[in-house]
């Protein structure tokens, strides 16, 4: 099962301050790829339940414990070491406050997850391994209403709006898992990325004015857009959430060590995309094209693509930036060893191959001769042999 586009536009980003440093993104991830491989039926408000016909049902939360347990992390007793997942409708069990979770089974099923499966949170084991600081962690935001939204917990994706797996997974992904993963590498690193605005309020007036009326109705009253903090404020409102929500969308498909060192000028690209989505969406949170870009002309109903500049991209985990300095400097020290080596067994193989040149032997030989003649006192005789070789002999 896919996640269809109009759920998607409905997330907004979290906050840079509302993303725990302390995740492992790795194993984030791989919670979001167990929820879409369809390997777990999914069950509701309890973390596990076995039906009459023997099939498990877990929630979203459950399918983390048993990630982190592969792992090989010791699951501890929670609150109540029960074990009995309840299971289908029992008419003698009617007054049970559990009874619309089914009823009881044998422990012994289940009894090598030491932890109560009757309740509907990670086990704390679980929370460390991932690197969240809930047993009900926020998954993501979502619109709600005109123009506010609302935070999701785990728990609530999957009992009470009874999103599937692929939707709690998808929300996840938008959330905490930012750019694409480098090449054989697991997960993408987060990046902050700086961007700048430049449009106009479209006060084109047309025949009857209604653009601005219009404008003025939807937006500009609801924050008193007349002074200069409720202009701010209209813009924090409106501008920021889209800003974020399209930031992530676009980044996604670029690599961090792309955008953050600009390889081959993908920051113009993810920009022009980032204009183009900002723009369509802001309209579509607003109600109306009321803001353009800045070739646009108040005497003409054209309203151009809203101008995003991306000032600059930077690793949002600083000790990041400092391990790829690191290792850039290890490859260039490394290619200089190298090429160093590399410089001596070249001139070795050119030196021997000299050693087989019969001409460079001789003129090697007529070399050393010479300089043994300059090197002849007065009180040394020279010979020359018929076969040209010289022979000194020193007198005392």
């Amino acid at each position: 099962m896919t996640v269809d586009q109009e759920f998607l536009d409905q997330l907004v980003p979290l906050l840079e301050s509302e993303v725990q440093p302390s995740l492992n993104l790795d194993r984030v991830r791989l919670w979001v790829e167990a929820l879409e491989s369809g390997n777990y039926q999914q069950g509701h408000r309890l973390l596990c339940r076995i039906e009459e016909d023997g099939s498990e049902k877990v929630c979203c939360l459950e399918v983390a414990n048993l990630l982190a347990a592969a792992d090989g992390v010791p699951m501890q007793s929670m609150t109540v070491s029960c074990c009995y997942p309840l299971v289908a409708h029992d008419p003698e069990k009617r007054h049970d406050p559990h009874q619309e979770r089914g009823y009881m089974v044998s422990p012994s099923e289940l009894d090598w997850r030491p932890y109560d499966l009757n309740r509907s949170v990670m086990t704390d084991a679980t929370v460390r391994w991932l690197g969240f600081q809930s047993s009900n962690p926020i998954i993501g935001r979502h619109r709600h209403g005109d123009n506010g939204s609302m935070y999701i917990t785990a728990i609530s994706a999957n009992d009470a709006s009874r999103w599937t797996f692929e939707q709690i997974a998808a929300v996840v992904r938008f959330s905490y898992l930012s750019t694409k993963p480098e090449e054989n590498q697991p997960s993408g690193v987060q990046v902050n990325v700086w961007p700048t605005t430049n449009f106009f309020l479209n006060t084109y007036c047309g025949s009857d004015g209604a653009l601005l009326k219009d404008f003025w109705e939807k937006i500009g009253r609801r924050y008193d857009a007349e002074d200069p903090d409720g202009w701010r404020n209209m813009l924090v409102q409106t501008f920021v959430p889209v800003m974020e929500k399209v930031i992530q969308d676009v980044v996604r498909s670029y690599s961090a060590d792309a955008l953050v060192g600009n390889i081959n000028g993908v920051r113009a690209e993810a920009q022009a995309k980032i204009a183009a989505q900002f723009t369509a969406e802001l309209k579509r949170l607003v109600g109306g094209s009321y803001f353009c870009g800045p070739s646009y002309d108040r005497r003409k109903p054209d309203c151009p693509d809203i101008e995003i500049t991306i000032k600059d991209v930077d690793y949002a985990d600083p000790g990041i930036q400092e391990a790829r300095n690191a290792k850039q400097k290890a490859i260039e020290m490394a290619a200089a060893t190298v090429a160093e080596a590399q410089g001596k067994v070249d001139a070795a193989g050119k030196l021997n191959d000299l050693y087989k040149n019969d001409a460079w032997m001789k003129l090697q030989l007529a070399q050393l001769q010479l300089e043994a003649i300059k090197a002849c006192s007065d009180k040394c005789t020279i010979i020359i042999g018929s076969s040209g070789n010289i022979i000194l002999n020193g007198s005392k």
